[in-house]
């Protein structure tokens, strides 16, 4: 079974592919960018036989004549490019692995592309990782930083003797709930300090730029469509409602390894603190995912259809 990287790319250059060949079947030209991340993202989807390919294409096809029935005024520009953006732009905060580009225009459409998963971000904590900084453009404190050190220097001892995660006793008490209660406190604290704090969160969270989030199902055999318009740039939705308060940061119940951060305007996010090896490493993973987001965010089911 292929990994969710080799999956993931596999769904990026399907979307690529069926939006050139919508824009040929009108006689549109549409510049393909053949850069290092479009040359991986097909390499992976030729590897997968001409039946998984297929699936591909319709999850692809599903969501994409949907949305170009509404945000149609790109076939009206003549000067339009197409590329796959390297993982890097997402550290950035774009999570939007297509992009459709109108320079003369200075019209974007861009879409997050997902293969059987809901997944935001995977952000790391470690004792030098300021997520203050990256996140919110606010700095930790030196407090936050004193609170966690103890436990990462713990970390990298046990690093350098090749321990194993699952020979550490207790690691919900002694790594997770400290490492938690720490950064539950440094986000109060920055809440506290800074008022754009709860935009600036959901805003790293869920993506700087507006965007499509295309979803392929694999099970339901329909693809997923979300609409984040933060910023009203994509013209026939929605303007996306932002935060303006985080009102709770609260340990999952019956839980030592995930926090719920709850915001205004009906936004609540979990996140998942976690190894993402077996041997010991000197950081923390985070898998992050949407609970619930306002009720004016578009969300569709598209079924396939075999044509």
């Amino acid at each position: 079974m292929a990994g969710q990287a080799a999956t993931g790319k596999a769904f990026e250059y399907s979307i690529l592919e069926q939006v050139v060949n919508i824009f040929n079947e009108k006689s549109i030209n549409i510049e393909i960018i053949e850069n290092t991340s479009y040359t991986i993202a097909k390499g992976f989807f030729d590897d997968f036989t001409e039946v998984e390919q297929n699936k591909y294409t319709l999850a692809s096809i599903a969501g994409l004549h949907y949305i170009f029935e509404s945000e149609n005024q790109i076939f009206t520009y003549n000067d339009v490019k197409i590329c796959i953006q390297d993982d890097s732009q997402g550290i950035l905060g774009d999570v939007r692995d297509v992009v459709l580009k109108s320079e003369t225009a200075g019209y974007e459409i861009g879409f997050s592309a997902k293969n059987n998963h809901k997944a935001l971000k995977h952000s790391r904590l470690s004792k030098r990782l300021d997520f203050g900084d990256k996140w919110l453009n606010h700095p930790c404190s030196i407090e936050y930083f004193d609170e966690i050190c103890p436990i990462f220097n713990m970390l990298t001892a046990k690093k350098r003797d090749g321990i194993a995660w699952s020979d550490i006793d207790a690691k919900g008490a002694n790594v997770y709930v400290p490492i938690l209660e720490a950064f539950k406190r440094e986000l109060q604290r920055l809440i506290d300090t800074y008022d754009d704090v709860p935009e600036l969160f959901i805003r790293y969270i869920i993506g700087k730029q507006d965007f499509f989030k295309i979803i392929k199902q694999n099970r339901s055999q329909s693809t997923q469509l979300m609409v984040f318009n933060f910023d009203n740039t994509i013209i026939n939705f929605e303007q996306t409602l932002l935060p303006t308060e985080i009102t709770s940061i609260e340990f999952k119940e019956n839980s030592d390894t995930t926090i719920i951060v709850t915001l205004n305007n009906d936004w609540k996010i979990s996140f998942r603190i976690h190894s993402a090896s077996t041997l010991v490493e000197a950081s923390l993973k985070f898998d992050v995912t949407l609970i619930s987001e306002p009720t004016n965010i578009y969300l569709d089911n598209v079924n396939w259809i075999n044509e």
